[in-house]
C-alpha cells in the first residue's frame, strides 16, 4: 500500500492540474466567443442603420430641428450609443478594442453635442460620425480575427 502512495499522489495532482488547466482553457475560448459574437452583432446593427447611409450627401437643412428625421437621427444615435457601451461590457480580453469601442462612442456623444448646438448643419456632423464609426470598424475587425468588416450604414437601404 505504501509502496504505490507517493505514485498515486503524482497522479492525482498531475490529473487535477490537467482537469483545472482545460476548464481555464473553456473559460478563455468560450469568453472570446462572447466577445466576438458581441462585436459581430453591433457591426451587423451599424451596418444596417439607415442613419449611418454614407451615400447621404450633406447639406444645411433649414429648421432641421422641427423635422422628423432630424429627431429620429438622433435617436438613433443615442441607440448606437447604447449599443456600444453592451459591446463595450463583453469586452473584457482586449484594451484597445475596448478604447476604439470608447473612441466611437465619443464620436456619438460629439455628433448629438453638434446637433444641438447647429441642427441645421446635422447631415455634416452626421457624415463626420458615419466615418469615425467605419474608422472604428475597420480597427476592430484589425484586432480581432473572427469579425466580419461591414460599412456602417451600407445595408439599410440594401433590397437583395
Amino acid at each position: 500500500m505504501w509502496i504505490t502512495f507517493w505514485p498515486d499522489i503524482l497522479v492525482a495532482a498531475v490529473g487535477a492540474a490537467l482537469a483545472v488547466f482545460a476548464a481555464y482553457a473553456t473559460y478563455l475560448l468560450n469568453a472570446r466567443r462572447i466577445e466576438t459574437q458581441a462585436l459581430n452583432n453591433l457591426i451587423e446593427e451599424l451596418h444596417l442603420r439607415r442613419a449611418l447611409d454614407p451615400s447621404v450627401e450633406p447639406y444645411v437643412v433649414p429648421n432641421a430641428a422641427e423635422r422628423q428625421d432630424f429627431d429620429q437621427v438622433s435617436r438613433s444615435v443615442v441607440s448606437i450609443r447604447r449599443e456600444l457601451r453592451t459591446a463595450r461590457e463583453a469586452v473584457r480580453s482586449s484594451r484597445d478594442i475596448r478604447l476604439t469601442l470608447v473612441e466611437m462612442s465619443k464620436g456619438c456623444n460629439l455628433y448629438l453635442e453638434r446637433a444641438e448646438r447647429t441642427p441645421d448643419s446635422y447631415l455634416f456632423s452626421l457624415v463626420k460620425l458615419q466615418r469615425q464609426l467605419e474608422g472604428g470598424v475597420r480597427t476592430i475587425t484589425i484586432l480581432r480575427p473572427g469579425v466580419d468588416h461591414l460599412a456602417p450604414g451600407t445595408g439599410a437601404l440594401d433590397l437583395d
